[in-house]
This record gives structure tokens, sequence and C-alpha cells, in this order.
């Protein structure tokens, strides 16, 4: 029997407003063995009759146990029916997928079920884009495929993210999009970094927060910096206990945490 794995690297499923009316690309990804680069295969499809033959093509390498994928895309706007498809395709198989970073744009419950397919040990990050509300975040919470991956990132609006923001606590990398974020949300954020030394960034895309002048007041007033590339401006933050400082940006458009080496001249 041959136990090795199967040469398909990455699989990319799209279906959304870029592409043209009707069409779905599938990007299938191998990966190279040798000095060449990583081979891929690309093919646009049209009508349901080709359609079939994308999801059949696709299926005939999911139930492949074997199988490890670097990334599994499915970007798909336009036809709920194909993530049906999907998840009929899924639930057929009689293994978990395997892997690395996942980049779905589904509505919640499928998901969670997409999520639910996975073997929780592989996955290391995960992109999602989809309407959620904070009883999703919770469900999702409760999943191995939550809790194993490193990195999570969400980019549509969620709702009352106060109710939710906890979950995030034991990611390396977060950033999300939400509707609105408090005062003691943004307290709560900064404070994660003195009691979790894993976390590295978490940033936050909002507009409804309160005003530069109450965050700065709140935090603790600091010299305002400016990035050596004068790209923006930040205020730094020592982590109590460790050799790092936390840079705090403070935009319009929303609120970044992130990690950094201390050094000597910002002592």
């Amino acid at each position: 029997m041959d136990e090795r794995r199967p040469s398909t690297n990455q699989i990319y499923f799209r279906n959304n407003y870029h592409n043209s009316r009707n069409t779905v690309n599938l990007l299938i990804v191998y990966k190279s063995t040798g000095p060449e680069s990583d081979k891929s295969w690309e093919r646009s499809y049209n009508g349901e009759d080709n359609l079939k033959k994308a999801f059949d093509g696709m299926k005939t390498l999911l139930i492949n146990p074997r199988l490890r994928l670097e990334v599994f895309l499915w970007d798909n706007e336009l036809d709920a029916e194909l993530d049906e498809k999907l998840m009929e395709i899924l639930k057929s198989l009689n293994h978990k997928m395997e892997v690395v970073y996942l980049d779905a744009t589904l509505n919640a419950d499928l998901l969670i079920d997409l999520l639910k397919a996975i073997k929780p040990e592989t996955l290391e990050e995960i992109e999602l884009r989809g309407k959620f509300e904070p009883i999703h975040i919770d469900r999702l919470a409760q999943l191995d495929q939550w809790k194993k991956p490193e990195g999570a990132y969400f980019w549509d609006d969620i709702p009352n993210f106060s109710s939710c923001l906890h979950h995030f606590q034991h990611f390396k990398n977060a950033a999300v999009e939400v509707e609105s974020l408090s005062m003691d949300d943004i307290l709560f954020i900064k404070q994660l970094f003195t009691q979790n030394d894993k976390l590295e960034s978490f940033k936050i895309d909002v507009e409804d927060k309160p005003s530069e002048s109450e965050i700065v007041e709140r935090l603790g007033h600091s010299e305002l910096r400016v990035n050596e590339k004068e790209e923006y401006f930040f205020r730094l933050y020592e982590i109590p206990g460790s050799n790092d400082q936390l840079e705090v940006t403070i935009m319009e458009i929303g609120i970044h945490f992130i990690r950094k080496p201390l050094n000597e001249e910002d002592c």
C-alpha cells in the first residue's frame, strides 16, 4: 500500500463578486519536492455539469486520509447551495481533514460544521468571514478546533463583542472587526498582555469606541511615538514581569495592541 502523502498542498475554491458571472474557480497547488517552485493547476467552471466535475474532483482529493493541506480556502459569496455541497462531501468522509491554515467564507452554523470536520491538532490559523453573533463564538469556543490554533482573524463585524471577548484570550495573534468596543474591553485586552506572555498581537477594527483622550487617560499617559518610517503614531507601556513592552496604536478606525521587545532607549 502506498503510504506517501499526496502531492496536493493547497486547495482554493472561489465563487465571489470578483469572478465572472456564473463562474467558479478551483485552484489546486502541488508541492514540489525538487528545486522547482510549487506547481499549480487552475480551472474555471461554468454551468451545472462542469460545476459537478469541480466538486467530484475536490471530493476525490478530500477522501484520501493521507491528504494534508497547508491551505484550504473556501470563498463562496454567491450561491448557498455550493456551501451545502461542500458539507455533503465533508459528511461523507470517514476521517477528519488535515488543514494547517483555514480561510473560509460561510455563515456561522456551516462554519462550525466545517471546523468540526478538521483534525484539531493540525490547525494553526483560522481566517473567517461571515455573519457571527456572540452565541456562535460561544459555540466555536467549545471546539478543540478553536482551542488549538495560534491565530484567529474575523473579517466581518461581530456585534456585542464584549460578551465573547474572553474567548480570544488564548490566541497568539488575533484580529477582529467589531461593531463597538468599550473602555472595559480595552482595559481587559491590555491586562491580557500581562497575564499571557504568549500573546503577541490583538488588532481590532472598530469605529464606535471611546475617544482617544479617554483611552489614553485610562490606559495611562505615555510619550507619543512615531515608527521609523513615520507611518503611524503609538504609545508604549511596560509589561510588568517581562522584557517586553506594549505598543498601542489608536486610529480612527481601530486600536492595535502589539508586544515588542523592551529597548534600553525606551526605559
